[in-house]
């Protein structure tokens, strides 16, 4: 095969480019090479690894690269265990003990349109271990640029971007938004005034008044599998943030304290569209109303689960106020948001937290 570089110089020729200023005196020189096979490979570093002038130690050190970079492979050499390879910034050879077992190559050009059927993670190389770069909302269009040789990965371009994800993410035509969603299954209905709780004292109040933000949590946590009751999410708010302390009942703080006290993602939402796109998601939202009349009577606030979305426009409302469920449209939800400042004290003065 015909040598595609060759790496080496006679001692006189070295010192004699060495004294004509071609070559820095720090670099050495070390045996003769060849880069004699393409090898076309991205892998990862295993450790901190020495990037060297030729394919050698004796060569010098070029530079250093941590482990875990993603590295292509382009060459092997005629020196057992050495390879060249590229990276951000420049070009060396490297030992092989220094390369990740798991590599890919691109090895057919698609050139194809697809979407992201859904929420889709992509990765910095062809496979999770590679890490991963971002994550792309349903219906992204994607240029497919190449298949890889690792079955069902492919390489694609986006809008600020390029990245591999996984086959199953992608559709032939753009996913339609849902017009509608069953919602989350397992939410049970809890009551803050059932018999069993209602007399119960947490700080300054008894539950039965002012229990209605722990038991709506309590409600929507149960369905994600924690082993919670009304009074105890009641008892956590209570000692990590506002509840029951100053004013009978808890404020946004408290929703924030018992999502981190259980492991649970929950986000402020501060508009319709926010929480129509939530309940199409089929993720729960605690809603603090001030009406209308059915929910809670007028002068008082209020917090209910929001579940479920219809092409009718309406949600599935369970009330901790005797434990009801209802259906109401979410204009009227909105409409009856509560304006109390105590209900807006977290997420930029959000009244509505998606949960999960």
């Amino acid at each position: 095969m015909r040598p595609l570089l060759r790496r080496t110089l006679t001692a006189t020729a070295l010192a004699a480019t060495i004294a004509a200023g071609a070559i820095a005196p720090a670099q050495a020189a070390g045996p003769e090479f060849d880069d004699v096979d393409v090898v076309d490979y991205y892998k990862l570093l295993k450790d901190s690894t020495p990037v060297y002038h030729g394919a050698a130690a004796s060569w010098g050190q070029k530079t250093s690269l941590s482990a875990g970079i993603r590295v292509a492979v382009t060459h092997k050499t005629s020196r057992s265990g050495w390879y060249r390879i590229r990276y951000d910034g420049g070009a060396g050879y490297v030992w092989k003990s220094h390369l990740g077992a798991a590599g890919f190559r691109p090895i057919d050009f698609k050139d194809k349109i697809r979407y992201t059927k859904h929420t889709s993670p992509v990765y910095n190389g062809a496979g999770t271990s590679w890490g991963k770069r971002r994550t792309l909302n349903a219906g992204v269009r994607l240029r497919i640029t190449h298949k890889t040789n690792r079955e069902g990965w492919y390489r694609a371009t986006y809008t600020g971007g390029a990245a591999y994800i996984w086959h199953a993410h992608l559709a032939t035509t753009k996913p339609q938004s849902p017009t509608s969603s069953p919602g989350r299954s397992g939410i049970p209905t809890y009551s803050q005034t059932a018999a069993s709780v209602k007399n119960v004292v947490i700080g300054k109040y008894k539950f039965g008044p002012s229990g209605c933000v722990p038991t709506s949590f309590a409600m929507v946590a149960k369905s994600y599998g924690k082993n919670v009751t009304p009074l105890s999410v009641g008892k956590t708010m209570h000692a990590k943030s506002d509840f029951n302390r100053t004013v009978a009942g808890a404020g946004g703080k408290s929703i924030v304290a018992a999502g981190a006290a259980y492991g649970l993602k929950v986000t402020p939402l501060k508009s319709k569209a926010q929480i129509k796109a939530a309940l199409l998601k089929n993720k729960p939202v605690l809603a603090a109303q001030r009406g209308p009349s059915s929910i809670i009577n007028p002068g008082y606030t209020h917090e209910v689960v929001l579940n479920g979305y219809t092409t009718s426009r309406t949600t599935s409302v369970t009330n901790p106020l005797g434990g009801t469920k209802r259906s109401y449209s979410l204009d009227t939800i909105w409409n009856w948001r509560s304006l109390d400042p105590f209900d807006q004290n977290a997420g930029g003065g959000a009244v509505y937290w998606q949960v999960g």
